[in-house]
């Protein structure tokens, strides 16, 4: 679907096009644009701040920015088991990595000003690796390798699987 989209994104034209979006996880027909479809090739919502698309930040990923895509994956999102949101909890260097661009965008002052949303993402309370203090990690942003240790690697719940073909 998303090569689709591409192709479709790639026409000039006055008329939007639109693809039917099922598969077999969320199988609820969600009609997106191929450009909030091509949207999800930048940063993916799931490693941005709940409350806005991250990719507003860097001026290599505007291309890739949609706050209709990204809103619309949120509602998805909630819409999952708790159990498979988990899979979604930023771990702190992401934290630490949102927040260092988002401060770049406010220093180069970005016109779309996406920045200066108040960040109130519930996933920021959340830790699960351990080096929780994001904070203090952002502090120390750009040193030489201290983030970098991956010597504990959280592993996700186990996912007990069910056909859907009786849906």
């Amino acid at each position: 679907m998303l090569a689709a989209a591409r192709l479709a994104t790639s026409f000039k034209g006055n008329y939007p096009v639109y693809v039917l979006f099922v598969t077999n996880f969320f199988p609820v027909p969600n009609l997106f644009t191929c450009k909030e479809l091509v949207g999800h090739e930048g940063m993916k919502p799931w490693l941005c701040f709940r409350d806005y698309d991250c990719n507003w930040n860097s001026d290599i990923f505007h291309e890739f920015a949609s706050d209709v895509a990204h809103e619309r994956w949120w509602k998805v999102h909630d819409a999952m088991p708790e159990l498979l949101q988990q899979f979604c909890i930023l771990k702190s260097k992401q934290k630490a990595q949102l927040e260092w661009d988002r401060r770049q965008a406010e220093i180069a002052n970005y016109t779309d000003r996406h920045w200066r949303i108040e960040v109130k993402d519930k996933r920021l309370k959340k830790c699960i690796d351990n080096l929780c203090s994001w904070e203090n990690m952002l502090k120390h942003w750009g040193e030489s390798n201290w983030t970098d240790d991956e010597s504990y690697t959280p592993t996700p719940p186990a996912i007990t699987t069910s056909s859907l073909s009786g849906l």
